[in-house]
């Protein structure tokens, strides 16, 4: 299983076309699995949209009840994961098609 840990924080400008791009990789990933680190954007409402137009996507989403910064963050969207490989992905990073492959 591939896993996806996603950390968020204010990244509505970015997290539709990084979605995108894990989407669209040769090799599927099983889940992705984001942790917002307590956006006061559009990220969580965005991600909460995408979520729901596919399930098919198997987005799990956690928003942070308050900001504990980008370490933290990462290590519990980590913790969430259930694959056995993992990757890590900013808010805004833009995949190769391959990477995942």
């Amino acid at each position: 299983m591939i896993s996806v840990a996603m950390a968020t924080y204010n990244g509505e400008n970015y997290i539709s076309e990084q979605i995108d791009s894990i989407i669209n990789q040769t090799r599927k990933v099983d889940e992705i699995v984001i942790v917002d680190d307590h956006s006061t954007d559009q990220t969580v409402p965005i991600l909460l949209h995408l979520q729901k137009d596919h399930p098919e996507w198997n987005i799990k989403i956690h928003v942070s009840t308050k900001n504990v910064g980008y370490k933290t963050n990462f290590k519990n969207a980590i913790e969430l994961t259930s694959g056995d490989l993992v990757f890590l992905c900013d808010q805004d990073d833009i995949w190769h098609k391959d990477k995942v492959e």
